[in-house]
C-alpha cells in the first residue's frame, strides 16, 4: 500500500486549496494522512506572534494528549530539538537514543511512552517559512504510525517523507492565509500590525529561568529552590511566559519557546 500519486496526493492538494475556513483543514489533513495509512497526526503552529499562531492542531488519541502533557514530554522529545535544527522530514525511527539503557533517560522514556500507547513510528515534517512581510515561522507536523506490523518507510515509498512534505507545507500556508483572513482585529491598527509581523515575543531574564528549569523536568517547588524564589513567584513568571507565548499550559509554553528558539531543550 503505497501512497497513491496520481490520486490521492493530487486530491489532497486540491481539498486544500478549495478549503474555505481553517476550521475544514484539519479533516481534509486527517483524510489525507489515512489514506496512506496514518493514524493520526499533530500540528505545532509556531508562527511568531500572530493573533492565530501559537496552537496545537491534532487528532491523536487524547490519553496520549494527556500523558505528553502531564509527564512534561515537551521538554524531553527529541523530536522537538531535530525540528528546530533541520528542515528536511525525518521519521522517529532515524532519532539515535543513547545506548545506555541501564539508566533512566527520558529522550528514550519519551519515545518508549509513545509505543505503549500504540504508536510504532512517525514521520515528522519541519516546517521552515517565512510570511510575506519575511517574519521566519517554525512549525512542524507530525504523522502517527499505528500498525505494528507494517514498516511505514516501505509503506510510503522513497518518494514519500518528500511528497508529504509538500502537501504539509501547502497545508500549512493554507491555514496561515485562512487563519489571518478571519482573524478579527480587537487592538488598534498599529497594535495589530504589530502582533501580525513583530518580532517574537521579549521574555524578561526570569521568565526565561523558569521555562529552561521546566525543560529539564525540574517541577514549580524544584525551581523555586534552584532559583532561591518563592513558589507562588515561579507561577507567576511561568503564567506571564504562557501568556506572551499564547500557551495553554507549562508544556505548550516550553515546546513553544523551543521552537522559536528561546530556549534550548
Amino acid at each position: 500500500m503505497n501512497i497513491n500519486f496520481g490520486n490521492d496526493f493530487f486530491d489532497g492538494l486540491a481539498a486544500i486549496d478549495a478549503a474555505k475556513t481553517s476550521a475544514d483543514l484539519p479533516g481534509i489533513l486527517q483524510a489525507t494522512a489515512s489514506k496512506a495509512g496514518f493514524d493520526s497526526f499533530a500540528f505545532l503552529d509556531g508562527r511568531a506572534e500572530t493573533s492565530v499562531g501559537g496552537r496545537i492542531i491534532t487528532t491523536v488519541a487524547p490519553a496520549w494528549q494527556e500523558t505528553y502533557a502531564r509527564e512534561n514530554l515537551a521538554a524531553h522529545d527529541p523530536c522537538v530539538r531535530r525540528v528546530a535544527e533541520s528542515n528536511s522530514p525525518f521519521f522517529w525511527s532515524d532519532i539515535v537514543l543513547p545506548e545506555d539503557d541501564r539508566r533512566p533517560d527520558l529522550t528514550r522514556m519519551t519515545m518508549t511512552a509513545a509505543r505503549d500507547m500504540g504508536y510504532y513510528d512517525g514521520l515528522v515534517m519541519p516546517l521552515h517559512m517565512a510570511d510575506a512581510n519575511g517574519v521566519r515561522m517554525l512549525s512542524s507536523l507530525s504523522l502517527f504510525w499505528a500498525d505494528g506490523s507494517e514498516d511505514v518507510r516501505r509503506v510510503i515509498g522513497p518518494r514519500g517523507p518528500a511528497v508529504v512534505k509538500m502537501l504539509a507545507a501547502a497545508w500549512a500556508q493554507k491555514l496561515s492565509d485562512l487563519g489571518e483572513a478571519e482573524a478579527k482585529p480587537v487592538q488598534s491598527p498599529a497594535k495589530v500590525l504589530t502582533g501580525l509581523f513583530g518580532r517574537p515575543p521579549k521574555l524578561t531574564s526570569r521568565e526565561v529561568d523558569v521555562l529552561s528549569w521546566a525543560a529539564k523536568g525540574k517541577t514549580a517547588d524544584e525551581t523555586s529552590v534552584i532559583l532561591a524564589l518563592g513558589r507562588e513567584t515561579v507561577h507567576t513568571h511561568l503564567s506571564n511566559a504562557c501568556r506572551k507565548l499564547q500557551a495553554s499550559n507549562k508544556t505548550h509554553a516550553v515546546a513553544m519557546a523551543v521552537h522559536r528558539r528561546l530556549i534550548r531543550p
